[in-house]
């Protein structure tokens, strides 16, 4: 298949409602392209992604940083109290051998946000100064699938619960790691609305037009959006550009 592989680059973008291929113009930060069959929204301009995608990334490091070390949060029985960290919580839970709970919350509180945090530094920077190193395009794809596995906002939402069903028996008093964390989901969720990662992956590869022979159909990669011709899809079974099933 690679000596039959004809890779492009190709202004073109398919719109997810009716399947047409239309090419991509350049548009300002306050414009939006839309598909010229039913209307849908195909791109819209980042305007000056890079700079603030790049401070939004270093914030979340000073964010992470504290939500991992601060006190998280306090209780308070009665006379007594006590405050823990997020790792706190996790080795009480292993010491009792609940390992399931706290391999969750070991990844929902820790794994999944100190991956996106290096994501973004590790395409962000070198991005900035135009220099591409290994691993970038595994990096980003894991980037982009992460989004739909992160469970810190359910983790949020089970905290505010717990604090509420509490309320008759204890007292549950947010500290700073808490607010810390609770900034880092946004700050991250933010990072990553204002990443171009259109740009990201011309960038990495230019190439996003792939088939083996002319006007063969096409599938939309749905992670690097490159078009992948059928014969590709069903011998390899992923994109050539992201890898991605």
């Amino acid at each position: 298949m690679s000596d039959l592989l004809n890779a492009e680059k190709k202004d073109w973008l398919m719109c997810h409602e009716c399947g047409e291929l239309q090419t991509v113009v350049s548009i300002s930060a306050e414009h939006e392209m839309l598909c010229c069959v039913c209307g849908n929204l195909l791109h819209f301009g980042h305007g000056r992604w890079l700079e603030v995608a790049s401070a939004l990334a270093i914030t979340s490091v000073v964010l992470f940083a504290i939500c991992q070390t601060a006190p998280f949060l306090t209780l308070e029985i009665g006379s007594q109290s006590q405050t823990i960290t997020i790792l706190d919580g996790f080795w009480a839970l292993f010491d009792r051998g609940n390992w399931v709970l706290a391999a969750l919350v070991l990844t929902t509180t820790f794994l999944f946000p100190l991956f996106e945090v290096i994501a973004f530094l590790y395409l962000l920077i070198p991005y900035n100064f135009g220099k591409r190193l290994r691993g970038q395009v595994t990096m980003l794809r894991w980037l982009v699938q992460a989004q739909s596995w992160s469970m810190l906002e359910v983790f949020l939402l089970s905290m505010v619960v717990a604090a509420v069903k509490m309320a008759d028996m204890a007292v549950l008093r947010l500290e700073l790691g808490a607010y810390a964390l609770f900034l880092l989901v946004g700050v991250l969720l933010l990072a990553f609305m204002k990443t171009d990662r259109r740009n990201l992956w011309s960038w990495i590869n230019a190439n996003n037009y792939f088939t083996s022979f002319n006007r063969e159909f096409v599938y939309d990669c749905h992670i690097c959006h490159s078009m992948v011709g059928e014969s590709i899809v069903d011998e390899t079974g992923e994109c050539p550009r992201c890898h991605s099933k």
